[in-house]
Parts: C-alpha cells; sequence; structure tokens
C-alpha cells in the first residue's frame, strides 16, 4: 500500500527541529491510516509506510486516496502498490 519518503528542506548538515511529515490513507472514502511524524535524518530520507489487506469480490472496485503533507521538508516519492493474491 502507500509508501512516501520525505528528505529535509533545504539539505543541510542539521534537520530543521520543526521538519515533521505525514501520510494519510482513506480505502473507499473512510480514513483508514493517519500518521505524522519529525523529520530526523539530513540529507538522507525518512519515510512512512502503510500495509493493509482487503478481500474483494471479483469485479469489485477499490478506492485508495494517499494524501501527504510536509513541513520544512519535502517529499521525494509517494509509491501506491497492490498486490493480487491467488484463491485459497
Amino acid at each position: 500500500m502507500p509508501t512516501t519518503r520525505h528528505r529535509p528542506s533545504p539539505p543541510a548538515a542539521v534537520a530543521d527541529p520543526g521538519a515533521w511529515h505525514a501520510l494519510s490513507v482513506d480505502l473507499n472514502g473512510l480514513r483508514e491510516w493517519p500518521r505524522r511524524i519529525d523529520t530526523h535524518s539530513p540529507g538522507q530520507s525518512d519515510s512512512l509506510n502503510d500495509h493493509c489487506r482487503r478481500e474483494l469480490a471479483v469485479g469489485q472496485s477499490l478506492r485508495v486516496r494517499a494524501t501527504t503533507q510536509v513541513h520544512a521538508s519535502r517529499r521525494l516519492q509517494l509509491m501506491i502498490g497492490a498486490e493480487e493474491a491467488t484463491s485459497r
């Protein structure tokens, strides 16, 4: 599911003590996972990862919405993935 990576901005030897990044995930319009954490890795990246499992009937859709926010950092990447499991 959604993964986001952030880097303090601008890159410096010391991260801004107020730097943070956040990721919220909604599934079919319902908030599933909200997180906000401090950004600590100057010149590198911090990340937030969410993994969840949903079983869907054949043909049923799933709407995934991932929203990011940052302060004194910048988003490098937002990845959303899905895997289809084989039937048991």
